[in-house]
Parts: C-alpha cells; structure tokens; sequence
C-alpha cells in the first residue's frame, strides 16, 4: 500500500465522521498531512494515524501526543487517539480507538524509540477490541460526544 492509500483512507475516515454530523476542525499547528489532529464538536481532539502494514504498526512522536493531550486537557475535553488500518480490499479501514496509551484496547505498555511511541498490534492491542469498519469506527467515537 502507498501513502495515497493511507490518504484515501483518511479522507473515508473523515468523511464517515462528517456524515453522522460531526463539526471537524483541522488543527494545523499540532499533527501534520500524514497524522493530522482535529477538533470535533461536543468530542474533544482527535490524532488519526493510518497504517497500511499488517499486523498495524504505528509510530507517533511522543511531543505530539503530549500536545494533543495538553491542549484537550488546558480546554476540558477529551482528547482521542484513531488507530486506523488500510484494509486491503480498499474498503476503508479496520481498526482501534484508543482515549491515552494505557487503557485498554492497550494490553502491554507501548514501546518507546527515542522520542516516538511505537504500537504495534499484536504485541500492544487486544484483538478483540478490534473495529472491523470505517463507519463502525466512526459511530462508536461519536457516541462520546457530549
């Protein structure tokens, strides 16, 4: 898979969070084109990282989560973290949601290489907790809402 796969994903993602009336604002100075971070409405913040390596393995700069749950902290919401996997008959994605790094659907403490966390699916997340559709993904983050 290439990154604009990774990028269709994301704009699917986005795209099913729109469509069940969430208000996204891209957060310009946290995240970036690859992992961008957005406000929602009534939710909190919200980190997407898109991986299209099986089992998922995802690497995030650990400054950047920090940000994210700083900022959501500094203005009294939650802050969310998509863990999104390409799946590979292009259908959107499967994937996790995770509220920090240390709750579950985490099951093991998350690696740190240098100053990224890396997770990696088999050895970090319960399979079970595992969100089998973009739109399934969408509607559970959402039911957070307030």
């Amino acid at each position: 898979m290439t990154e604009a796969n990774n990028a269709t994903v994301l704009q699917q993602y986005l795209a099913a969070l729109q469509a069940r009336d969430a208000v996204l604002e891209r957060i310009d100075k946290l995240g970036s084109d690859e992992q961008p971070v957005l406000r929602i409405a009534g939710l909190g913040y919200l980190l997407v990282m898109v991986t299209a390596d099986l089992p998922g393995l995802w690497s995030v700069d650990q400054a950047l989560v920090t940000a994210v749950q700083q900022q959501a902290s500094n203005e009294g919401v939650s802050s969310w973290f998509a863990l999104l996997i390409t799946r590979r008959d292009g259908r959107g994605a499967n994937g996790y949601i995770l509220s920090d790094f240390s709750s579950s659907p985490i099951k093991r403490d998350v690696e740190h290489e240098g100053d990224r966390l890396v997770i990696r699916e088999k050895r970090h997340l319960d399979s079970l907790r595992l969100i089998l559709s973009t739109d399934k993904q969408a509607d559970l983050l959402l039911r957070q809402r307030t």
